[in-house]
């Protein structure tokens, strides 16, 4: 468990702006080595590789960001998120988002069919 009660890194909303932007994150997507990321609504990731393993992580709200953190040096942008994606990651401390770190793209068509509206 985590050291003195839960992380101070951000916070995880049920209700909100943060939790606005992590329903457009719900669901499977790719990454670019053949991983997959599967976002929960209580903020979990999954990650799987091409390999086949998987670890779990969690995400955060940074209010002061506005952004969707994952651990302590990516984040992506509630403005920047649509249901469809893609998912832009950036380095926190790369405010002026000069370049993406990692990008998210929508995994095949069997995991929803059409976006809700």
């Amino acid at each position: 468990g985590y050291v003195g009660g839960a992380p101070k890194l951000g916070s995880q909303p049920a209700t909100g702006v943060g939790t606005a932007a992590v329903m457009k994150l719900l669901g499977t997507w790719d990454g670019s080595q053949g991983e997959t990321y599967e976002v929960g609504k209580d903020w979990s990731c999954l990650k799987k590789d091409a390999a086949g393993s998987a670890r779990k992580y969690q995400l955060a709200w940074s209010a002061d960001k506005a952004a969707i953190l994952w651990g302590e040096r990516f984040c992506v942008y509630a403005s920047d998120l649509t249901s469809e994606g893609p998912a832009q990651w950036y380095r926190c401390e790369d405010r002026q988002k000069a370049r993406c770190a990692f990008t998210w793209r929508r995994a095949g068509p069997e995991d929803g069919g059409p976006a809700a509206r």
